[in-house]
């Protein structure tokens, strides 16, 4: 639950110039926008200026997909921002979305909420 406060309050603080997008088939935070399918989250990702992604691994039993494969997917095409959480509970799916971010060039940094991924220079103002 602290996750959840933490986050809650990371996003109710952000700047007016931020985007935060949940991709994730069943939590709940309060983001500018929240896709409960990887379709939803690719369509968001390509329709709403997303600076910060918050991405689940594991997109439902009913899923062809999973995060992982949205994280390519948004790489291979620009579209994916320059500030990623990881918000799953999978392990192995963690790790796999880790390795594909770390790849692309995005740094792994500590933050209260836990662990995200940053590409390129960022300065908070």
């Amino acid at each position: 639950m602290a996750l959840v406060a933490t986050l809650s309050k990371e996003c109710s603080e952000q700047k007016m110039n931020e985007f935060h997008l949940l991709i994730d088939d069943f939590r709940t935070y309060e983001m500018d926008h929240t896709a409960r399918t990887a379709q939803d989250g690719r369509q968001a990702l390509l329709s709403f200026p997303v600076t910060h992604l918050y991405m689940d691994h594991d997109l439902g039993e009913h899923s062809d997909t999973d995060g992982y494969k949205v994280i390519v997917w948004a790489l291979e095409r620009g579209v994916c921002p320059a500030h990623v959480q990881l918000v799953t509970s999978n392990p192995v799916g963690r790790d796999n979305m880790a390795a594909a971010l770390e790849n692309a060039g995005y740094t792994k940094t500590t933050i209260a909420s836990g662990i995200q991924y940053v590409k390129g220079i960022i300065e908070d103002v």
